[in-house]
């Protein structure tokens, strides 16, 4: 715990090896005595200051100061410590060691706290980057694994909202590519991976020359910038229609249309088969009106029969 920038407590250790590094700078200091002499007689204790507290705070840092200064006070031949008053305790230049000192050991703590904030920090953003890293793991697996096709359609220039509609529509066309899919869309174009799709014009894909398609980007704007189970006409990779129901939203930033995320179904078979059956009954009706002919259907449970108008008209 810190107060007042200051560790409030620090471990036992701490000032343990605050003695052990005292002991171990005023011994250095009495061996090295007879070479150096009284000029570098705190280098040693200034030394112990600096890696005490660096390691274990502020606290034992300036244990190792004031039990120093004390040291070599006593080390001068100083009178016994139970005679020693307060203010006669220290010399001058002993005083000025235990000032010196002191700011040493607030700095190498300072560094210290620093130091461990900063590892804080860069465990904080490491397990971040982890979790953000899992988190697009499972994002791409979705994906990858979805059996719809999923897509994002980015917009090289932004379409303002403001614009009138068609405007509108010219420009996510003209402005819109596919920027991202899956490989399960990618398939229903007649490709293998998404990254033979990704990078294809939107006008590639929806045929511009299809009224439907309009209808479609038109009710995008209209539901303001989304779409739930809108049909789509469009061409795979050997220009056979395909045709899609597609869910999507837009993204609107600044009152700009920026992209659009969405998800879409093959319906193609199912249309094809409506538009057989269409062209079946025609083919039916054109055939009875050419022989004079028409259809009845009696319900003998009901009683009820239903005539084809070419039936009632004959």
């Amino acid at each position: 715990m810190e107060e007042g920038g200051v560790e409030a407590a620090a471990p036992r250790s701490g000032y343990l090896w605050a003695a052990v590094a005292t002991v171990a700078a005023l011994a250095g200091r009495v061996a090295l005595d007879p070479l150096i002499g009284t000029r570098h007689r705190f280098a040693l204790l200034y030394a112990a200051t600096m890696i005490v507290a660096a390691r274990y705070g502020f606290g034992p840092g300036l244990a190792v100061v004031l039990a120093g200064g004390l040291g070599v006070t006593l080390l001068a031949g100083a009178p016994a410590v139970s005679s020693i008053t307060v203010l006669g305790l220290f010399s001058l230049d002993v005083g000025l060691y235990i000032a010196t000192g002191s700011a040493i050991a607030w700095i190498a703590a300072s560094m210290k706290r620093a130091r461990e904030r900063a590892d804080a920090s860069s465990a904080e953003a490491a397990t971040r980057a982890a979790a953000l890293t899992q988190s697009e793991e499972r994002y791409r697996s979705f994906i990858q694994r979805s059996s719809e096709g999923i897509w994002r359609i980015e917009l090289e220039h932004p379409v303002a909202v403001d614009l009138p509609e068609d405007e509108q529509i010219a420009g996510f066309y003209r402005e819109g590519y596919l920027a991202e899919c899956n490989d399960a869309m990618a398939r229903m174009y007649g490709f293998q991976v998404a990254s033979e799709l990704t990078g294809v014009r939107l006008d590639e894909l929806l045929v511009p020359t299809d009224s439907a398609n309009r209808e479609y980007v038109l009710a995008f704007v209209r539901g303001g910038y989304r779409v739930s189970d809108g049909e789509s006409h469009e061409r795979d990779r050997n220009g056979e229609d395909k045709f899609f129901l597609n869910n999507l939203v837009g993204v609107v930033e600044g009152g700009y249309v920026v992209r659009a995320w969405g998800t879409q179904r093959d319906v193609t078979a199912s249309r094809r088969t409506e538009r057989a059956l269409r062209a079946s009954e025609e083919q039916l009706r054109l055939a009875l009106d050419a022989g004079q002919m028409g259809i009845w259907d009696w319900n003998m449970t009901t009683g009820t029969i239903d005539w084809s108008d070419n039936l009632e008209t004959l």
